[in-house]
């Protein structure tokens, strides 16, 4: 980052957006330490059960009305913390698609339903192709843009990797 003329290494994200002439501008999504669940977000505010959700599985868990920031337009959302940056990402509810099946699992259409509405499919269990087992609650993640496995605490696997990715880490 150049600021006032001078040059900052700074970790962050990068993602495209599609400006309104149909050209890309690259667009930096700095980390932050923590997720900033105090403040307005899209003009929804954010109650003590949403925070304590957020941390607890990085998804809100239901569907909120959100304003697009540039149209100014509500719209139906799901809301997620990305586990990489803490940034709080939403996509609308109308744009969400779930697949019928997740690893082994065969989803009902009532299932898909849940999903949608930021719900929580409980105890399934999951065989992976590597032959691991274990159970699972199901929730979709609007970082992901997908059915992820919530089998823990967020915050506790978000401690867990970022141990493991110092671990790996060789010494200077």
């Amino acid at each position: 980052a150049n600021i006032a003329g001078e040059t900052f290494d700074v970790q962050a994200r990068l993602s495209f957006r599609t400006n309104p002439d149909g050209t890309y501008s690259l667009i930096p999504h700095c980390l932050r330490k923590e997720p900033q669940l105090d403040q307005e977000y899209k003009g929804y505010t954010f109650n003590d059960a949403d925070k304590a959700e957020l941390r607890r599985t990085g998804n809100l868990g239901k569907v909120v009305e959100l304003a697009d920031t540039q149209t100014g337009e509500v719209q139906k959302s799901l809301v997620s913390i990305d586990r990489l940056t803490n940034e709080i990402v939403s996509i609308p509810v109308d744009k969400v698609y779930i697949k019928p099946k997740v690893a082994n699992i065969e989803l009902t259409g009532q299932e898909i339903g849940i999903l949608k509405s930021g719900g929580t499919v409980r105890e399934k269990q999951v065989e992976l192709p590597n032959g691991r087992k274990f159970t699972a609650d199901l929730q979709y993640n609007a970082d992901k843009r997908d059915v992820v496995f919530i089998s823990e605490p967020y915050r506790n696997r978000q401690t867990q990797e970022n141990g493991e990715k110092q671990a790996q880490k060789p010494e200077q």
